[in-house]
């Protein structure tokens, strides 16, 4: 439990907003009126007594029982995780390299920040908070789904990696002490909910962040064809729409593509936008970039 009880002052309670502390299995707010599970040292719960009351836009999510349905479940250490979602090597040679590429991207932007504690928001199984234990002293890999916690955390056992806290909490209301952060990523998460709650996560993650830091989030990009009928994907007024309603002032939107993978910023294609989207399906993200 060392991991923990070194970084136990970044942590609050969701519901009350006080320090934590240390009980047995259990972290338990100054007042004792809540208690969340320790699973394991570097494995912890932190989930609000009331959840927040989310606006689902996607066309598969006919009500919020995505959401709520994760925030009921339980963890079991020894769950089957054998069909859990981003296994880095079950996906194909395109999406492994798409992946690499999006890694050196964060590498990019990131190399003037402190290396001390970054957070991978949202995180699915492993493949950025693998890659950013490499670089930061703490990485903090949250999730909500029990599968993708648990097998992420079985695998940093397997791997001896003993510099990551695995958190499950709820994406909409962040257990942290303010000015804590020097990275926040956010990868293939902005997919489930309505452009205004995406935009409250954006901006809650500014509180997170200390003098000098980057945000680094991206948004599946809509597309005329080929188009994710499942997710929601950002269409060019929605993304600027977003950019335009969070809070910083130095941020920047970029397109990520895949085959061939490249980068285009605003001020390339704002002129070849109409010729742009007939080409679209090529474009499967979009960045954004946010940095002090």
């Amino acid at each position: 439990m060392n991991l923990l009880k070194k970084y136990l002052n970044i942590f609050k309670c969701p519901n009350t907003w006080e320090d934590l502390h240390i009980d047995w299995d259990f972290l338990i707010n100054k007042s004792g009126t809540f208690k969340y599970k320790i699973y394991d040292d570097n494995f912890i719960e932190i989930l609000p007594e009331r959840p927040y009351q989310v606006d689902i836009k996607s066309s598969w999510i006919k009500d919020n029982s995505f959401y709520y349905g994760q925030l009921n479940k339980k963890i079991n250490l020894s769950l089957d995780t054998s069909d859990a979602w981003g296994q880095f090597e079950k996906f194909p040679l395109w999406y492994q390299i798409f992946i690499k590429k999006e890694i050196d991207l964060i590498y990019k932007y990131s190399k003037n920040t402190s290396k001390h504690i970054a957070i991978d928001i949202s995180a699915w199984v492993w493949t950025y908070t693998f890659e950013l234990a490499k670089q930061y002293d703490l990485v903090i890999h949250f999730d909500l789904r029990d599968k993708s916690l648990v097998y992420a955390h079985n695998k940093a056992k397997e791997l001896w990696i003993d510099n990551i806290l695995f958190v499950r909490w709820d994406w909409f209301n962040f257990p942290f002490q303010k000015n804590i952060a020097d990275l926040i990523i956010s990868i293939d998460s902005f997919i489930y909910y309505d452009i205004k709650d995406d935009i409250k996560v954006i901006n809650d993650m500014y509180s997170l962040l200390n003098d000098k830091w980057i945000i680094f989030a991206d948004f599946h990009h809509s597309k005329p064809i080929f188009h994710n009928k499942k997710i929601h994907e950002y269409t060019t007024k929605e993304i600027f729409y977003l950019k335009d309603n969070i809070k910083w002032k130095d941020k920047k939107i970029i397109r990520f593509c895949s085959i061939p993978t490249l980068l285009l910023e605003r001020k390339i294609f704002q002129n070849i936008e109409k010729w742009l989207g007939k080409i679209s399906c090529f474009f499967v993200r979009w960045v954004m970039i946010v940095q002090k």
